[in-house]
């Protein structure tokens, strides 16, 4: 059976000179590695669920970072033209237009540079002031309990995640994957049937209302690359 969602990213190659997401977590006032984090929490006003079309997932998940920045400030939301984005960045990392995907640092990179696109607006109002690499699920947890920001996820996705439960809870992995994906990860819920919980760029139908519930061990046996993005509002 052929997977029903399209994917897109392409892992990042290992860079020394990446900040690691410890070092901003440090300048929290509040921080503390000592303490426990809750057993559940979310984040508040995500915003559309976005739909690719193509290898777009990292377009659509950075514009959707963007969106919630947006929110957050305004209240409101425009949607980017993320599939125009993809094509732009495409071009600028392999120098055509394509439906493999996009490299997830070097297009993270671009939002540092001069943002991503926005319906209407100045562009460069969306730029971010830096990127942090996260490590691990508990550092990924922290970003998004201290700093209140979606954490940039790029994961192996397995055959089986094509669907969910009626929870939204991913199916066990089993024994294929068929490459890598960029989504968000915006919150979690300890209780066994749920997990971390993860937006992606699947359009409403996919989980529960576009986001999925991912266990620690999918997540461990999943796991690429991550990155915290630090926008200036």
């Amino acid at each position: 059976m052929t997977f029903p969602y399209p994917l897109g990213a392409i892992p990042s190659k290992p860079d020394s000179r990446d900040y690691p997401a410890a070092m901003r977590l440090a300048n929290v006032p509040s921080f503390t590695s000592a303490y426990t984090l809750p057993s559940a929490f979310r984040l508040t006003k995500m915003p559309k669920v976005l739909e690719q079309l193509r290898g777009s997932c990292m377009a659509a998940t950075l514009s959707a970072f963007s969106m919630k920045s947006e929110v957050d400030e305004a209240g409101v939301a425009l949607v980017p033209d993320f599939e125009a984005w993809y094509d732009e960045l495409a071009i600028a990392q392999f120098g055509a237009q394509n439906d493999v995907g996009l490299m997830a640092r070097d297009s993270i990179h671009s939002m540092l540079t001069q943002g991503p696109p926005l319906g209407v607006g100045r562009r460069d109002h969306s730029r971010i002031d830096a990127y942090y690499a996260v490590p691990d699920l508990m550092t990924a947890r922290r970003v998004i309990y201290e700093l209140r920001r979606p954490v940039v996820l790029v994961s192996n996705i397995a055959a089986s995640w094509g669907a969910t439960t009626a929870v939204g809870q991913l199916w066990p992995i089993g024994s294929a994957w068929v490459g890598p994906h960029g989504w968000l990860m915006w919150g979690w819920d300890d209780r066994p049937t749920l997990g971390n919980l993860i937006r992606s760029s699947w359009g409403t139908l996919f989980g529960k209302n576009g986001s999925c519930y991912m266990t620690n061990d999918q997540w461990e046996r999943s796991f690429i690359e991550a990155w915290h993005l630090e926008s200036a509002r």
